[in-house]
């Protein structure tokens, strides 16, 4: 079956791309959340409009965030927690603390973009990283220390 993406979906395709999916994969999980529309006969010719016309926007828009992977990239944060004498964190960092720490310094991200290889639990250096597209990943320093 053939469907249009209305949202990214990993490891299926971008958004405002045509893809062949198997039908199950489509009638239960992409059309239900909205992921999708199925490709008919009536409108095959206005997706495949709306499939050229997001390639274009998807440029220019790739542009915007490249740079902006740039800023990520070069940024250390701070962040300053409550810690026991060992350096053992009272509490895990929360991507909302991270959001907040990245947009003191002026980069707007949101919550489900922020990426944590493993739980932050001790004071220190850490890399986190933040999908900006499902194809562009940007790292950067989080540095914790204890208040």
């Amino acid at each position: 079956m053939q469907v249009f993406l209305i949202k990214d979906v990993i490891g299926i395709g971008f958004e405002g791309q045509i893809v062949k999916v198997k039908d199950g994969l489509a009638r239960n999980l992409l059309i239900p959340k909205g992921q999708a529309v199925q490709i008919t006969r009536q409108n095959e010719a206005m997706y495949r409009g709306k499939e050229c016309k997001v390639v274009r926007v998807k440029e220019g828009i790739s542009s915007k965030t490249s740079m902006l992977a740039e800023t990520i990239r070069s940024s250390n944060i701070i962040i300053k927690k409550r810690a026991h004498d060992g350096g053992l964190l009272y509490a895990a960092i929360r991507s909302n603390e991270v959001i907040e720490a990245l947009d003191k310094a002026g980069i707007k991200v949101k919550k489900s973009q922020i990426v944590f290889d493993k739980s932050v639990k001790k004071c220190g250096i850490h890399k986190v990283t933040v999908r900006l597209s499902s194809t562009l990943m940007a790292q950067f320093t989080l540095t914790i220390k204890p208040e």
